[in-house]
């Protein structure tokens, strides 16, 4: 399940209720917990960039003669992501692609300039010191797209 930034494959339940409004239209309510949903906000609250990271919990129940790094080729690729406390053994870990192929300078400075007005949508300052910092490191990300 994807959750604000990470894809985790982990324990979580889901509740379903109908309920119907004075009005007489019915309306679906739901809940979603578990570890799986606790593990995917905590490690999303911790990255420091504007990527998906896969956790590894995706790869646990994959057979061991699937290769991996073929299985991801399309989708992602090994990076050493930042988070905002640095983990003491820095581990790569799969991101998902944020384009397809590779760009150029011109297609580099286009899709960076889109990551910074992306930020500046959201409706929240881009000057503080915080937001530079994540437009930077997914900026950096960006260039490993380059040709």
């Amino acid at each position: 399940m994807p959750a604000r930034g990470v894809i985790v494959c982990e324990e979580m339940e889901m509740l379903r209720n109908n309920e119907m409004n004075t009005g007489g239209a019915i309306y679906s309510t739901s809940l979603i917990y578990g570890r799986g949903l606790y593990n995917a906000h905590a490690k999303s609250e911790s990255l420091n960039f504007a990527g998906c990271v896969v956790d590894n919990s995706v790869f646990n129940d994959i057979p061991e003669e699937v290769n991996i790094a073929e299985l991801m080729l399309p989708y992602g690729k090994l990076y050493s992501v930042p988070y905002k406390q640095q983990i003491e053994q820095e581990v790569d870990e799969y991101v998902l692609n944020i384009i397809n192929g590779r760009l150029n300078e011109q297609a580099f400075q286009n899709y960076s300039e889109s990551i910074r007005t992306r930020f500046s949508c959201d409706n929240k300052p881009v000057s503080s010191e915080r937001v530079q910092e994540l437009i930077r490191n997914s900026i950096t990300f960006l260039t490993t797209f380059c040709e």
